[in-house]
């Protein structure tokens, strides 16, 4: 029992972090909605990165939250899709990790999706991070005068950053390669230990549910044999 307790806490608790990335991901939806000048043009159908996180959240969410079920209330149908949500996830992780890395040009080329759906906010402080200004072209990306995050010393012409944001980006990425693999290892770890302790988890619960059903002698009445005494001769009587 204690055993059953033990993978029970360490399954929930790995299910609460789930639960927490979903979540961060739609808050960050969220926050980015709310700086759009209308609301309205989020339902444009421009806005590609932020639908694909926004349903990556969701998922992660629905995830989280049947193995907390699963875990909480020993739920084998919760468990048995968790297990199965848990598994599909992770080989499309190992997909798209697979593609991004034979891919890497054209990886680069759609993040000007990203580059367009980000808030001016997050764009401003990428810019004065890496010392760039717009994504990839100053003349067509800016009608007027580029924003201050694209000059290094209060909108002096002459220092101005004249590198586009896609290859500093890109040398950024490539740079800390070590650091994206760790990450991605590290995701790929906590996913399968996750399914791991859901098999454990459902086994033992199946386990304890067929004891539990197993037919038990207590409930069956059991009929003594009666000892059996001599029998006793007629007293003759004396007249």
């Amino acid at each position: 029992m204690s055993a059953l307790k033990c993978v029970k806490g360490a399954f929930i608790i790995f299910n609460l972090l789930f639960l927490g990335l979903g979540l961060t991901a739609i808050g960050y939806v969220a926050w980015n909605l709310t700086q759009l000048p209308d609301s309205s043009v989020f339902l444009s159908g421009r806005f590609i990165f932020s639908y694909s996180l926004l349903g990556i959240g969701f998922v992660i969410c629905i995830i989280g939250l049947l193995g907390c079920i699963g875990g909480l209330a020993s739920s084998v149908c919760c468990l048995k899709a968790f297990i199965a949500m848990m598994t599909i996830l992770l080989f499309v992780d190992i997909g798209v990790a697979i593609a991004g890395y034979t891919e890497q040009h054209q990886v680069f080329d759609i993040s000007k999706h990203l580059w367009n759906e980000i808030n001016d906010g997050l764009r401003n402080k990428i810019q004065t991070d890496l010392q760039c200004c717009a994504f990839s072209n100053i003349t067509a990306e800016f009608n007027v005068k580029p924003p201050p995050s694209c000059y290094k010393d209060n909108n002096n012409a002459s220092s101005m950053y004249v590198s586009s944001c896609k290859d500093k980006m890109e040398v950024w990425v490539k740079g800390n390669i070590p650091i994206w693999a760790s990450i991605i290892a590290v995701a790929a770890f906590i996913q399968i230990l996750s399914t791991t302790l859901s098999c454990l988890l459902l086994t033992k619960i199946q386990s304890s549910m067929r004891v539990s059903q197993a037919p038990t002698t207590s409930g069956q009445t059991t009929s003594r044999p009666r000892k059996s005494w001599p029998a006793s001769k007629p007293k003759s009587l004396n007249f």
